[in-house]
Order: C-alpha cells, then structure tokens, then sequence
C-alpha cells in the first residue's frame, strides 16, 4: 500500500469516529526492509495499513502509536538489531530505524492534522513534486510545514524554523526524491519527499520493450509506448501500459507534452524514429535518455547529430549501449538491465 492510500485510510478512519496515528520511518541504517518515509497508518481498533519494517516492528509500534492517541504528543522510536531473546522486539534483518508516530487531530494543530492530509492527498493526486517538513526536537517537536515549488503552502504563515538554507535543503533532496533528517542550527527536521510516479517513454514497441514495460509498471512507472507501425504497437503485446500512441515520435511526444522529469528510451535502431525523439530528448533536457544501440552504431548517429548542431557534452548525456554491464543474454535481462540503469539515475546512484 502506498503514501497515498495510507493517508485515504487516515481520512476514513477519521469519517467513521476513530483516533488514528500515523508512523513514519525518518531515518533508517543497515539492511532495514523499508526505506525512509515508509507509512503505517494506525486506527484506534489498531487496524492498520501499510508498513514501516516489512512485519518486524509493526506489533510493537502499533502499540506505541495507542500511547501517542491518547497523550497527543508525538514520539520518535528506535528499533534496532534482535538480540538472542526470541520474543524481544527487533529487526531480524540486521538494520535500525527511528519512527515517528503522530496522533492524526481532527481540529486546528501544527501537528499533524486533517487539514495538513487533505492537502498533502490533494497535492500527491495533482501529481507534484513537493516536500512535507516536520520538527523532530524542542518545544515545537512535531511542527509541521509544507513546501511546493520551492514557496510554503502551509501553514498559512511561515514558521520560524523554516529557513532559505532548509528549503535548498529540500530542493536538493526532491532531485533523488531521497527523505531524510537534517540538522540547521540547533533544529532537526526530517524532509519528506512526494515525487508524482515518474514516466517512462518507449520509443518503440520492439520484443524488448514488453517486459521492460511490465517491470516499470511493477517498480512504480507509468509507462508509454510510441511507434507508428501498427504490426508491433498492438494492445496485445502491450495490455498495461498507461498510453499507447500509433503515431511517428515527434508528434507523440508532443502529444504527451516531453517533460524534463521524463524518462526516455529509443529502442527502434530506426534513424527516422530514434533521432527526432532523441533531439526532442536533449532539447527538453529529459532525466534520463537511453538509446539501444553498439557503440559503433551509436558514434553513427551522434555524427548526425553534431552536423546539425549538437554538442558532445550534450550527446554524451546519452546512455548508450544501454542498460547495466550484469551480462544480460535474454530480452528479459536487457530489459532488467535497462531498468536497473533507471533506477540508479533516479536516486542518483549513475
């Protein structure tokens, strides 16, 4: 279950008369399941939805998040390796994570209440990238703040910890959509990042493009597959994508209006196909391009391109051949490759 519908899950609890609480994993070392900004929701029936530890801790957190409904104060909690007692609570994996749980409250709190859920649910739903703030220590402990576009969008006004270097903080960490706690003078606040579900355009609807496409699906893409020839762009051998254009590449990916957070992929060896949406690519300064290609056929094409204006820096953006070197023979290991190599450029990792 995902931010999203653990927050719906707060919101109905709330309709139906519960106390509900909120945890949420700030910081986490080793091998833990979950990472940073993992949710559970908690409802006063001790009902729960999502996770923060993959099933190791979530006894023992839902019974601390019954102490936080009742006293209304918020808590950090530290769980850390199992020791050789079997019943002592612990993480048989190996890591430590911290947890914070807050009391969700119905009126007027700088805590965490409806008002901060309805906006956080309206903002995930408008598909933006924003970050939620949250005061870890001192008096304030559990203040909250909302930034979108780099301005705060709540409260109504500004808090006082929130700083210009703190919001470059949460700039920074939106680009690897990586949460985490910081520390600016003597306050600690954990940022906590909502990235929109990223998108993946697949120029192309070659054999390799169907696996590829059903793994991003799995791992949190939405997905898009373009290519005017209609004896491969079928529903058949594509059934979940999210768009599937029938069109040339330019005009698809105009279309579907070529954003900057895009995730781009040329798969066709077709220079007819390939190149304009590789152009359309660096003009647009994509996230990520990569282009199936030898590294023979690939200083082919960029010979192209520089005749018509491109620079190397610019073409050397390009990830061609594409995909991780894990030796990968059948499509399916290409196409784990591929998203391998997506993967560590989203976080940063390439």
């Amino acid at each position: 279950m995902d931010a999203l519908e653990n927050l719906k899950k707060l919101l109905e609890w709330q309709d139906e008369g519960k106390i509900a609480a909120l945890a949420t994993v700030i910081w986490k070392q080793g091998s833990a399941l979950r990472g940073v900004g993992a949710k559970m929701a908690i409802s006063s029936d001790m009902e729960m939805a999502g996770s923060v530890s993959g099933g190791c801790v979530e006894g023992a957190v839902v019974q601390e998040a019954l102490k936080v409904m009742e006293s209304g104060i918020p808590v950090i909690l530290e769980y850390g390796i199992a020791d050789e007692t079997a019943w002592s609570v612990g993480l048989a994996c190996g890591g430590t994570i911290k947890v914070l749980v807050q009391k969700v409250f119905a009126g007027d709190s700088a805590n965490l209440n409806l008002k901060i859920i309805n906006l956080t649910v309206q903002l995930m739903e408008s598909g933006k990238l924003f970050s939620s703030l949250t005061l870890t220590n001192g008096e304030q402990k559990g203040d909250k703040c909302i930034i979108a576009e780099g301005k705060c969008v709540y409260p109504d006004k500004k808090p006082d910890w929130l700083s210009e270097k703190l919001v470059k903080e949460a700039k920074t960490l939106e680009v690897t959509e990586s949460s985490q706690v910081v520390k600016i003078e003597e306050n600690e606040i954990f940022i906590d990042i909502y990235a929109p579900r990223p998108r993946l355009i697949v120029i192309g609807a070659v054999h390799i493009a169907m696996p590829l496409t059903q793994m991003a699906q799995i791992t949190g893409f939405s997905s898009v597959v373009i290519d005017p020839r209609k004896a491969f762009n079928t529903a058949e051998r594509f059934p979940d994508v999210n768009q599937r254009l029938l069109v040339w590449p330019a005009e698809g990916l105009e279309k579907i209006g070529l954003e900057s957070g895009d995730y781009l992929l040329l798969l066709t060896h077709d220079d007819k196909l390939d190149l304009p949406a590789l152009e359309m690519g660096i003009d647009r300064q994509v996230k990520y391009i990569g282009m199936l290609s030898s590294r023979q056929a690939r200083e082919k094409r960029f010979k192209k391109m520089e005749d018509v204006g491109y620079k190397r820096d610019q073409l050397d953006r390009v990830h061609s051949p594409v995909g991780l070197d894990i030796g990968a023979r059948s499509q399916e290991e290409i196409a784990l490759s591929i998203l391998a190599e997506i993967t560590a450029v989203r976080y940063g990792k390439a």
